[in-house]
């Protein structure tokens, strides 16, 4: 369900974007900029972080704690 919201508002977003702001260049690219900042704040950074917590070949975290089996 997250994927379709998703995809929902980023279609409204590159609509209003192409409609109102793209008739102005430096508008668009600080739009361009704007949405990219976010999607790096939300997703990247967050799954980068996640991935430099756990190093699962190794058996540690990036602290070098010995991650316990279950």
């Amino acid at each position: 369900m997250n994927d379709l919201l998703d995809g929902i508002i980023t279609n409204l977003i590159v609509k209003f974007f192409l409609r109102f702001i793209a008739p102005y260049p430096i508008q668009l690219i600080l739009g361009i900029m704007a949405i990219y900042w976010g999607y790096y704040t939300y997703y990247v950074k967050q799954a980068s972080k996640i991935a430099l917590e756990t190093n699962t070949s190794k058996g540690t975290t990036a602290k070098g704690n010995a991650v316990k089996a279950h």
